[in-house]
This record gives C-alpha cells, structure tokens and sequence, in this order.
C-alpha cells in the first residue's frame, strides 16, 4: 500500500466539471488516496448560498 504523507498536484492537473453552472475542481480523488476520501472545491456563482 502506497503511504504517502503529502501529495503534489502540478498547476492545471485537476478534474474540472461544470454541473448544473457550479465548478467543482477535484484536488484529490479517491484512486489517489486509496479510496480513503476525495477532495474537491466548489466555486459559487454571485449572491449563491451554501446550504
């Protein structure tokens, strides 16, 4: 099993989906972590509200 502490993502590797006119970039996956977690961010439009 791969044990890495830390995790280096060079500039412009990230998954990049568009859904529903959200952006979700995916930092880390779960094949890269040995489906432990996956990481991602969200970038909310103007004026949106995070439930």
């Amino acid at each position: 099993m791969d044990k890495r502490l830390a995790v280096h993502q060079p500039h412009g590797s990230d998954l990049v989906y568009w859904v529903v006119g959200d952006r979700y970039t995916f930092k880390l996956t779960g094949e890269e972590t040995n489906g432990a977690f996956s990481l991602f961010e969200r970038n909310l439009g103007t004026g949106q509200l995070v439930c």
